[in-house]
């Protein structure tokens, strides 16, 4: 089953594709009980579904480097699959993976808080690497 967020006046189910209107609510809901996504390249969705530990696949936005290098990363790191384009058969192997593996990432903005509220001991540098030093990531490929 496929729930597919763009573009509709009104929900539309033709088989396993459900093709909904725009819709937070209803998005979250469907991103919470998913077992992957599909998405372009960018920051936050990526994100959030590695958070939720679900298998990703990319497909970053023509002509947009940042979604390449955001793209590259996770496929290097092993986080999720990339796609340049939309191939049916890419698809059809990423379904046959196994799900993901939840990514933990500290909180960021508390521990710059921290950083400022403490007379900033530490440079950014030193910050910066205690912080990514947490961070430690599972690949799911």
């Amino acid at each position: 089953m496929a729930h597919i967020y763009g573009k509709t006046p009104h929900s539309l189910d033709e088989h396993h594709l459900h093709f909904r209107p725009f819709s937070r609510e209803g998005f979250l809901n469907d991103l919470y009980r998913c077992n992957g996504v599909i998405c372009n390249a960018g920051f936050e969705l990526p994100s959030e579904a590695l958070q939720l530990g679900k298998r990703l696949l990319l497909r970053p936005l023509n002509g947009q480097m940042e979604q390449e290098s955001n793209a590259l990363t996770i496929e290097k790191l092993g986080l999720g699959s990339v796609m340049p384009k939309l191939d049916t058969r890419i698809v059809e192997d990423w379904l046959s993976l196994t799900s993901g593996k939840r990514q933990h990432y500290p909180d960021v903005a508390r521990l710059i808080a921290e950083w400022i509220h403490s007379g900033r001991e530490e440079n950014l540098e030193e910050l910066s690497g205690r912080i990514w030093r947490q961070v430690h990531h599972q690949s799911v490929l």
